[in-house]
């Protein structure tokens, strides 16, 4: 199944929730999430251009994961920005960090993102 992450620019969590008490036609699709940001900023905190380039190499294999080397090779970065990318993408659950052995293996958490201003 395919999942999709929403990521709602000043939206409301509380008015999203009284919409589907009121319509529950409006309940997003299994597989969808969202995430609620306060501004532009913490967007651009979130999904600077560098780390959209991680995450479009994670999405481009999605059959296979990828360990800190191989995004670093991939996207031509230095391992430690890829570490701090992860990081920061992990703790958003953005992408899933997976240890195996002394590796560790990252893959996307959602097939597609859409941004949504509110």
């Amino acid at each position: 199944m395919k999942k999709k992450l929403i990521i709602k620019i000043r939206g409301s969590l509380d008015k999203d929730l009284k919409e589907i008490r009121n319509d529950p036609s409006k309940v997003p699709p299994n597989g969808s999430h969202t995430l609620y940001l306060k501004s532009v900023e913490d967007l651009y905190d979130l999904l600077s251009p560098k780390k959209l380039e991680m995450l479009q190499a994670l999405l481009n294999y999605p059959e296979s994961m990828k360990t800190v080397t191989e995004v670093s090779k991939k996207t031509k970065r230095k391992q430690e920005a890829i570490s701090r990318d992860v990081t920061a993408l992990s703790e958003h659950n953005l992408i899933e960090k997976i240890k195996q052995g002394r590796n560790v293996l990252l893959k996307a958490k959602y097939d597609t993102l859409e941004i949504q201003l509110a």
